[in-house]
Parts: structure tokens; sequence; C-alpha cells
């Protein structure tokens, strides 16, 4: 934790713990654990090329998704691929969700963080406007979850990432010839940012894009949660025979992925994207360069 926070005080960002210096960082950085310089550097290496002015999407990144930067460029790579038009924010706010976190270990009203978060994305959706924007895709499922919650009502699309996929991927020739484990997202803490549970995201969607792929065999893999049981996610999938998991939720992919080497060494960790953009090629070689 301490080279964590010292890492982030070289480039002017700081891990407030306290409510008041969290939005203060927020307001100020944009994004939770990064400035926007190392936001923006970040974007830069991986090479993705962003439409300039107005488009008809906006990928909202997320602070939770610097640690995983492979996948948002798959992601990126597979939308370029089918022709859809994006941008993304020069700063891009906080969707709330590390306060929504404090809050409840703290035993506070969840509800007590409304405000702020409505603040910060708002924030998001007014620049969203500005730029003639249609849909707001999350990459995050924090920001997605919230983002649905607070602002499905605001005239632009609350999506999640995946949620553009199914409709332009409908006539694709898919075709992968190769089993994977199917490690499903169901978010744990949706109480928390869902809290009259009356939504949830489209997971039997994302799974729909993998049955879609000719030739992949796909092996469903039980709901542990990532946290606190992927020993049994990694067991599981070995007995399957497998020795690729696929995830379609970007915490989920940065805890196991972090965590497959030494709980799981051979197993391959592969998000969504990854393995589209193989069934367009034809070609399982492709996720070893992704």
């Amino acid at each position: 934790m301490r080279s964590i926070e010292g890492a982030m005080r070289s480039i002017g960002a700081r891990m407030e713990t306290d409510f008041e210096g969290q939005k203060d960082n927020i307001r100020k950085n944009g994004i939770v654990f990064a400035s926007p310089v190392l936001r923006n550097s970040i974007i830069g290496g991986l090479e993705i090329r962003t439409k300039r002015g107005s488009a008809e999407n906006l990928v909202v990144i997320g602070c939770a998704c610097f640690g995983t930067a492979l996948p948002l460029r798959s992601y990126c790579l597979l939308l370029q691929r089918l022709g859809v038009d994006y941008v993304f924010l020069e700063k891009e706010y906080c969707c709330g969700a590390p306060l929504l976190h404090s809050a409840v270990l703290q035993g506070q009203d969840a509800h007590a963080v409304d405000d702020a978060i409505q603040e910060f994305m708002g924030l998001n959706v007014s620049q969203a406007r500005e730029r003639g924007v249609k849909n707001i895709l999350y990459f995050c499922i924090w920001c997605a979850y919230l983002g649905k919650r607070f602002f499905s009502n605001c005239g632009i699309n609350q999506m999640y990432a995946f949620d553009i996929l199914p409709e332009r991927l409908a006539k694709a020739d898919l075709r992968l010839d190769m089993a994977i484990g199917y490690f499903g997202g169901l978010s744990h803490r949706r109480p928390v940012y869902v809290p009259d549970q009356d939504f949830d995201l489209n997971w039997s969607s994302y799974l729909g894009l993998l049955e879609q792929v000719k030739g992949l065999r796909v092996v469903k893999i039980p709901k542990y949660c990532c946290q606190v049981a992927p020993q049994a996610i990694f067991d599981r999938a070995k007995k399957e025979g497998v020795n690729t998991l696929v995830v379609d939720c970007i915490v989920c992919y940065g805890n196991l992925v972090r965590k497959a080497a030494r709980m799981a060494p051979g197993m391959r960790v592969k998000y969504l994207t990854d393995v589209l953009l193989a069934a367009l090629e034809h070609d399982e070689r492709v996720l070893d360069y992704l």
C-alpha cells in the first residue's frame, strides 16, 4: 500500500481515505488512483486511435480498469474492426463507486453518497451531450450499474460495454476450434449499486456471443466469487479439461489474471473480446498476441 501511494504522489495523485478528500481528489483528477497525465499516457501507449469530435458512442473506461489495459485495447480493436465509431473523454470523472465502497465499509448510509455519484457521472453525461453521443459504453461493471441506476432517463443510452456487440456480430462469420471455460460475470456487490434489485446486466447475451462461434466448445464455470474463491474457479476449469478461462467482467479479469500464475500455472485468462477477435480471424493464435 505504501509503495502504491508513493507512486501516486510522484505523479500528482493521492489515495484519500476520508469522504471529503475523495471527492476533492475526483474533482481535481477526474478518476481515482491516477492523474489525468498518467491516464492519457496509458491510453496513448495502447495505440488506440479514437475518433475526434462528435461520435455516436462514448467509451467510459473507469478508474478500476487501468490495471487491466490489455482488455481495453482488445475491446477497442474489436469496435474498430466492426466499424463502430467511438470517443474517449479528455477528462473522465469517476463514477463514485470508491465513495460508495467506503460508506458501506464504514457503516454509513450508502444513500449519503448519491449526490456525489450524480455530480461526477453527470459531468461525463454533460460532455457526452456536447459531442453528440447517443450511447455511453461503460467498460467497468460498477460504472455501468451506477449509470443505469441514476441516468437511465437522461436521453443517452447507458450501456455495459458488451451491450453494443450482439447486433453488430449477428451476421459475422465467427469460427474457432478450441475449448474454453466461461466464467460469467455476476457482481456479488450488486445490492450496493442496485439496492432495489430491479435490474441487472444482460449476462446471458454476452455468453450468447461465445455460443455463436462455430467450433468453440464453451464450458460454463459455476459463479464462485472471483475474490473469495478464485482457486475454486481455476480448479473447476482444470477439472473440465480446459486451460483457457474467458471472462466478461473487467473486475473478475483483473482478479483472476493476477492470481493465475500462482494458483493455476498454465491457465490462460482471457477477456471476452480477445476470443471474439480470434474468432473473426478463425485463428486461436491471435490469443497469444492479446
